[in-house]
């Protein structure tokens, strides 16, 4: 059973086994456990003047230190804090979390924009894949 799929089953309050599936809600000390500022730390007032691979790889960087802390804490579920902030950025990084993580974590945000999205790109069936 995968984390996201230990994570659901919580939330649905089935049975289960071994530890409790949690996340943090905030973990800011990734530059303390991997020597990397976290996403919301960064100051990206110039984002719109970087090439699109420059804002790849920042992405990429910021996916990966969610799927760090996530993988190194033994989370069940990602918040994600995105940075920049705007929907078409909250979707890619949605997306690329999943790509890269092979979909292994429930992602959670708060932002209320995201939940049409979600809904759309899951049939109306967010409780389950999100």
């Amino acid at each position: 059973m995968t984390p996201k799929e230990r994570f659901i089953n919580a939330l649905e309050r089935k049975p289960l086994k071994g530890l409790v599936p949690h996340f943090e809600l905030a973990f800011f000390l990734t530059m303390e456990a991997f020597g990397r500022v976290h996403p919301s730390h960064r100051n990206y007032s110039q984002w719109h003047q970087m090439t699109e691979k420059e804002r790849d790889l920042h992405r990429k960087d910021m996916a990966e230190i969610f799927i760090k802390t996530a993988e190194t804490f033994n989370h069940s579920a990602i918040f994600i804090h995105p940075n920049p902030s705007t929907l078409e950025k909250i979707i890619r990084m949605v997306d690329l979390i999943r790509e890269i993580s092979g979909d292994k974590y429930f992602l959670i945000i708060h932002e209320m924009q995201l939940s049409g999205y979600l809904q759309k790109k899951n049939d109306g069936v967010c409780s389950k894949n999100c």
